[in-house]
């Protein structure tokens, strides 16, 4: 499975947590290169990019100045796409080189953001769990329809005698306001993964856990922890009734229909005939 944004963010958070937020192994990134990416293939070779006076508006890349240019260039030269910006890139690259072996780069946004949540009370706990309980996989047998369940949960606080244990996950947005959350709570049903994440922490420890999600805003302006408890019983029912409709799904059926044909429209046939 691929990492979300958000669960990076969370591996981020915990290695920084790890550092004790210090900032020895950690690199904020200059504003002069905040949001830019290094094109991945700009990491190896020479590159340059045609002279202005050999790409004129009428020809570009197709005219006889340019083909010339192309062909007297040493053989291990490449011509970079013209959408790449060289002087940025080896300026980047210089910068990246001069950093101590092994320094993880950040965003100066995402360390500010970062430093705020160390000192968050709710989010203490996790800071105190080990990698085993990031990104667990819980596996269980719906008792009701006894169809094969999982869930994979960001981080797990087990529940310990005097505490009760918590699930927090990661969630990137692009608004931290009440109503943007309550409508992408709703719009991406993540109400749903609460309650299913839920219900796997309580199969494995016997007892609900105290779920968390913990929005991330993408602008640098912050985070925002959410408690949408009063969601789940909603998504308990929703869920339920989806678990008996794939229950009694005929799959064997539905595997032996033949393929749906399609065909092209009318004005394409037409084109082709022409």
């Amino acid at each position: 499975q691929e990492p979300t944004a958000a669960m990076n963010f969370g591996h981020l958070f915990h290695e920084m947590a790890a550092h004790d937020f210090e900032m020895s192994g950690f690199c904020c990134v200059p504003d002069r290169f905040e949001g830019f990416k290094v094109p991945e293939k700009a990491r190896t070779g020479n590159w340059v990019l045609p002279p202005k006076d050999v790409v004129t508006a009428n020809s570009g890349r197709r005219g006889k100045k340019y083909l010339e240019w192309k062909k007297s260039l040493a053989a291990d030269t490449q011509v970079a796409p013209k959408e790449w910006d060289l002087d940025l890139i080896s300026e980047y690259l210089a910068w990246e080189k001069s950093l101590s072996s092994g320094a993880k780069i950040i965003s100066a946004r995402d360390y500010a953001t970062l430093e705020k949540m160390i000192f968050h009370p709710y989010l203490e706990p996790i800071l105190q769990q080990s990698v085993d309980n990031r990104e667990k996989v819980f596996l269980w047998d719906d008792v009701a329809t006894g169809l094969p369940c999982k869930a994979k949960l960001d981080v797990v606080v087990p529940p310990t005698a005097d505490k009760r244990g918590v699930v927090v996950d990661w969630k990137t947005t692009t608004s931290l306001s009440r109503f943007d959350i309550s409508r992408d709570i709703r719009k991406y049903r993540y109400y749903w993964q609460a309650c299913w994440y839920s219900q796997a922490f309580e199969e494995v420890f016997g007892e609900p856990p105290f779920f968390l999600f913990c929005f991330v805003d993408k602008s640098g302006f912050g985070f925002q922890l959410v408690d949408c408890s009063e969601w789940i019983p909603i998504a308990k029912n929703e869920i339920r009734q989806t678990l008996y409709e794939l229950a009694r799904f005929d799959f064997d059926k539905f595997l032996i229909q033949p393929p749906l044909q399609i065909s092209p429209p009318n004005f394409l046939k037409e084109a082709k005939n022409e």
